[in-house]
């Protein structure tokens, strides 16, 4: 079974723990079971440590606070072409927000973020 298999039974498994949950206790159980200290999501993530840096997914942030929020979408742009410059060879590079998008993120700014990265791809 490949790391990919583990994640997609552990998503299955985990969604069907949360949702039999039907009290406070057992939502506490079913989290220590899925991320405590010998939880078994903390155990696969752990085991990524150990894959081969080509093999590992890999996130790349843009900084909600800095870009979405307080930049601009030239600071944005260039933002997104220096990270996807630096990690898009990675095969399982994937460009994230980093998080939550802030509510009161500029528009343009999101814009920018989705164009910028569109750009890069439909030039490399």
């Amino acid at each position: 079974m490949s790391l990919i298999d583990d994640l997609v039974k552990l998503e299955e498994e985990a969604k069907e723990l949360v949702t039999s949950a039907d009290d406070a206790a057992k939502l506490e159980a079913a989290r220590v079971e899925l991320l405590g200290r010998k939880g078994r999501i903390t155990g696969l993530m752990r085991m990524m440590g150990k894959l081969a840096p080509e093999d590992r997914p890999v996130m790349g942030n843009i900084s909600p606070s800095a870009q979405f929020l307080g930049g601009t979408p030239d600071s944005m742009t260039i933002a997104v072409r220096e990270l996807l410059g630096k990690c898009a060879g990675y095969k399982n590079f994937v460009l994230s927000s980093g998080c939550d998008i802030p509510p009161a993120s500029s528009w343009d700014n999101i814009r920018a973020f989705f164009a910028a990265s569109a750009d890069f791809y439909d030039n490399h």
